[in-house]
């Protein structure tokens, strides 16, 4: 093979492999969206399995071994009147935000069953395990799911809600 053929294709491997990584660089960065620029503290909580969400929340769900929740940390002195577990029930009420934006929320647990959101809330779910998951929808409200193991998924939405399913082969 002749030499400029044979810089023409290290070349063209080399530009090839860093196009690759650029867009690795930003998946990476595109999937910790919903954490930029944000501290978090912990609120003390209860056990729950079912989350029902009311307001304008930007909420990313994570599967730990514990209950916890992470409030971001502008919203920390009005989350106690805001959020309470009743019946295993994790319930968020409605936020007054003059600005109008969203608040920001982690939320740990083992296990979620059922998500209830509605009024212009936000939830990411990356990485949950479980048997089954029951999600409702209303009023612009979103769901983003990557890499999630379900068995079983009902879906219901309304009033311009939407949902985003990514199952990722490569992992």
């Amino acid at each position: 093979m002749k030499t400029s053929k044979k810089i023409l294709l290290t070349f063209t491997g080399v530009l090839i492999a860093l196009l690759i990584c650029g867009m690795m660089l930003l998946r990476s960065d595109l999937e910790a969206l919903p954490n930029i620029g944000y501290e978090y503290e912990t609120v003390s909580s209860n056990q729950f399995h079912s989350i029902k969400v009311d307001g304008n929340w930007s909420i990313k769900l994570r599967q730990r071994a514990q209950h916890k929740v992470e409030v971001e940390g502008r919203a920390k002195d009005i989350m106690n009147k805001l959020f309470k577990v009743d019946n295993g029930v994790l319930m968020i009420t409605k936020h007054e935000n003059p600005e109008n934006q969203a608040l920001h929320l982690r939320i740990s647990s083992p296990l979620i069953n059922k998500i209830d959101a509605s009024n212009g809330t936000e939830i990411y779910m990356d990485g949950f395990d479980s048997d089954s998951l029951e999600i409702r929808l209303e009023n612009n409200s979103s769901f983003i799911s990557s890499e999630n193991m379900l068995e079983k998924t009902t879906i219901e939405t309304s009033g311009n809600s939407w949902i985003q399913l990514i199952d990722d082969p490569m992992k």
